[in-house]
């Protein structure tokens, strides 16, 4: 049987949900080769019974590896997908990081940079486009890439994808956030998570979605609440 190609866009994302329920909806506009529903569920459920495939790729349903094994390549290559506040995921997530400060081993520099400076620093770049893997002001923000790059600027040096972030520094917990911590939800990316960088006075700055630039959003937000993951310090 010939592998179908899949759109990009919605059509990733009901592929996405159709593989973790077991059952086939796809949106209109996707391609999916010719194949009729029957014959995509019957495909489906043989790849759900492989163990640990819960992830899919953009090239096609064939292509599907586990979750965290294609953390490492959504990361260096593409970033994290826009979700904020679009195509959320529903689905509870258990978070695997620990909350362990960093020990003298950890890939992580640190610089002399202040938390207020940071949180200062950042609100410069509102109105940044977003542009999805973007990592500069002249090439726009995602949202990993504005952390990074703002971090950046004071000597500290982090990942430019959610997941490594969510490997270094130490966490924090809310009650206890400052300004320049960065601040996780859970999202409905192929990374997972959205993130900002908190300034104070229950607000961050972050890089939203196509269409909006870096702005800044109060926590109080039912989104923000809803989806809240965790806090991060890196300083």
């Amino acid at each position: 049987m010939p592998s179908p190609s899949i759109g990009t866009g919605e059509s990733f994302y009901g592929v996405k949900s159709c593989i973790r329920s077991g059952t086939f909806q796809p949106n209109p506009s996707a391609n999916l080769g010719g194949m009729g529903k029957g014959e995509c569920n019957n495909l489906l459920k043989r790849m759900i019974t492989i163990a640990g495939m819960t992830g899919v790729l953009l090239t096609g349903m064939s292509n599907l590896v586990p979750q965290q094994a294609q953390a490492q390549q959504v990361e260096s290559q593409q970033g994290e997908a826009y979700t904020w506040p679009h195509q959320v995921s529903t689905k509870q997530q258990t978070d695997p990081f620990t909350n362990n400060r960093p020990t003298q081993s950890a890939n992580l520099t640190t610089g002399s940079a202040t938390g207020l400076q940071i949180a200062n620093y950042a609100k410069q770049f509102i109105g940044i486009p977003y542009v999805h893997g973007g990592r500069s002001p002249q090439t726009g923000f995602d949202c990993s890439g504005f952390t990074s790059y703002v971090y950046k600027h004071f000597g500290i040096s982090i990942s430019t994808g959610p997941i490594g972030q969510l490997k270094q520094g130490y966490q924090v917990s809310k009650s206890d956030m400052q300004p320049g911590d960065i601040v996780f939800f859970h999202s409905g990316s192929r990374s997972g998570y959205h993130e900002g960088i908190y300034i104070g006075n229950n607000q961050m700055i972050h890089a939203p979605a196509p269409g909006r630039g870096v702005q800044i959003t109060d926590l109080s937000s039912s989104w923000c609440q809803s989806h809240f993951a965790q806090v991060r310090r890196y300083f």
